[in-house]
């Protein structure tokens, strides 16, 4: 009985090489799904950041570090605070949600005048002992951007959303993420661009070690959120009572 012979396949034959070509047709599909989702994704979100555009009704002022926020009709004897938060703290996003719309309507009312002073410390730090640069990092510089460029209603709108969406995006975002969010809260095309090309780091970092050295030095210690009110702790029994009890 003679032995069954046995045929081995020419891995250069053409049925290899149309099975090769399926699988770069299956995997050029899948690339271009992806990218069909990933584009749609980034307009869902550009659409919810363009639906909590905020016009503020004043006009904010910026001294290189800290947005200072008072209407023109602000009381002379309205309690001025100093807010203290770190994009990547999720106390401080409670805080915004909680109570960012009261205290803009206070400000409009002119009772409220506020300063918002970023921190970083949520980074950490390097071997060095010198910021890291991280969330806390991106987020600030973001900000610091639009208050520079005198973009307000954009830079309250940003704000709102880093704070809103935390949860989702921390550690997540690229400068590109930033920049097109900033965008579609307002921003200009100039504004944007330098958000991209991680232009205010350097500033955004420097301003958020004078917040932390300010807030030890009158406080003895470095937290957020915190809110001051003449250099002291305003002391409330839970944070987002802090209108309150400024304005009674």
């Amino acid at each position: 009985m003679s032995a069954k012979s046995r045929s081995v396949s020419d891995p250069n034959s053409k049925g290899s090489a149309s099975f090769l070509w399926v699988i770069v047709a299956v995997l050029a599909i899948a690339a271009i799904v992806i990218g069909v989702v990933v584009w749609q994704s980034k307009g869902k979100a550009a659409e919810e950041v363009a639906a909590q555009r905020v016009e503020l009704g004043f006009t904010p002022t910026f001294d290189g570090n800290d947005v200072r926020l008072a209407a023109d009709n602000a009381k002379a004897d309205a309690p001025e605070v100093s807010l203290y938060e770190d994009f990547s703290c999720h106390y401080c996003a409670d805080l915004a949600e909680a109570t960012d719309d009261q205290m803009l309507q206070e400000i409009r009312n002119g009772n409220l005048v506020v300063t918002v002073n970023p921190l970083t410390f949520l980074d950490g730090v390097n071997a060095q002992n010198e910021p890291n640069i991280g969330h806390s990092a991106a987020a600030a510089a973001a900000t610091t951007a639009l208050a520079d460029m005198g973009e307000f209603d954009a830079w309250w709108t940003l704000r709102a959303v880093l704070m809103d969406k935390q949860a989702e995006i921390y550690n997540q975002w690229s400068d590109e993420d930033f920049a097109e969010a900033a965008k579609a809260a307002g921003a200009s095309d100039e504004a944007a661009e330098a958000i991209k090309a991680g232009k205010y780091y350097d500033q955004a970092v420097e301003t958020a070690k004078k917040n932390a050295k300010e807030l030890e030095d009158q406080t003895g210690s470095v937290s957020s959120p915190r809110v001051l009110l003449d250099g002291k702790d305003v002391q409330v029994s839970s944070t987002d009572e802090w209108i309150d009890a400024v304005l009674k």
